[in-house]
């Protein structure tokens, strides 16, 4: 495959998943790993995993750094750029018309019907975002007692959820995992 056709390839998949990607961040990664690890086999699902823990610890949003960082294993900086664009390329298309036409109809009752319903569907894709990640980052009941530790802090505590995710690393180096 040449270099041409593989950055074509990021772009167009990455494309398919900005138009799709309602509710950003970890409501897309289904997609996200559907198209990357499914689709095309550029990783396997633990790669994926891995590869959402890097983008978790970089600035930014996680779905575009997880596009950054497939693109960039894939073709170097080019393949970045090409995954990048291609993901938020559909979003500020999207994103344009629907600030027009809500300027316009955003006291209908068609558009509070839509926004209601879009609510409970993006919780669904964040919760199985997490059991498809679970499956593979829950090794032994030490990752198990580490998330929820991690689940605790944040719910209680008002932590950044930055230094959960760096004491979360720390404790699996104590911890060997």
């Amino acid at each position: 495959m040449t270099t041409l056709t593989l950055l074509g390839q990021l772009f167009f998949s990455f494309f398919s998943v900005g138009w799709v990607s309602f509710g950003g961040g970890y409501a897309i990664l289904p997609v996200i790993q559907s198209v990357v690890v499914t689709g095309r086999g550029w990783l396997t699902t633990g790669e994926f995993v891995d590869l959402i823990a890097i983008s978790q610890m970089t600035p930014g949003p996680v779905a575009i750094n997880t596009a950054t960082f497939v693109g960039y294993r894939m073709a170097g900086v080019p393949g970045a750029a090409f995954a990048t664009v291609g993901l938020i390329t559909p979003p500020a298309i999207v994103s344009s018309v629907l600030c027009l036409l809500m300027r316009r109809h955003r006291d209908t009752a068609v558009v509070s019907g839509m926004l209601a319903a879009l609510k409970p569907a993006l919780i669904a894709l964040i919760l199985y975002s997490a059991v498809v990640v679970g499956q593979v980052a829950f090794t032994g009941y030490a990752t198990v007692l580490v998330a929820l530790a991690g689940l605790a802090v944040l719910f209680f505590s008002g932590i950044h959820p930055l230094w959960v995710i760096l004491a979360s690393a720390g404790a699996g180096v104590f911890l060997g995992l």
